[in-house]
C-alpha cells in the first residue's frame, strides 16, 4: 500500500484493510466507517473482519489520521470468539486516550 497525500476517510480505511492483507490475513473488509478523533486530529474509526489461511475468523477495528502528510494508525485485530469482545473495552479506551506530538 501507498500512503498519498490528503487521502480520504475511504482511501484511509482502503490502506490499513490493504495493509492487514499484506501481513497475510485473507478475506479483509472493513465496514461501519465513523468520524473519530485522533487527539485534537480528525480521524477515523472502522471495524475490520478476516480470516487466517487456517480459517480463523479475526475481528478489529480501526482509527487512522492524515495529518501533514502522515498517516497515523492504530490497530487492534484479535481472534472473534473470544479475545476481540473481551478487549474491546480497554482498546476504545486505548484510542480515546492517544494523541498526536508535532
Amino acid at each position: 500500500p501507498v500512503v498519498k497525500r490528503d487521502m480520504s476517510e475511504t482511501e484511509l480505511a482502503e490502506f490499513v484493510i490493504d495493509t492487514v492483507a499484506a501481513f497475510g490475513y485473507e478475506g479483509v473488509a472493513s465496514q461501519n466507517l465513523r468520524p473519530s478523533k485522533f487527539g485534537s486530529a480528525d480521524a477515523v474509526r472502522f471495524d475490520i473482519t478476516a480470516k487466517t489461511d487456517e480459517g480463523l475468523d479475526i475481528l478489529g477495528t480501526a482509527q487512522v489520521a492524515s495529518v501533514a502528510g502522515k498517516v497515523h494508525v492504530m490497530l487492534f485485530l484479535a481472534p472473534g470468539e473470544y479475545f476481540y469482545p473481551n478487549l474491546l473495552s480497554e482498546v476504545d479506551h486505548v484510542f480515546a486516550s492517544a494523541t498526536l506530538r508535532p
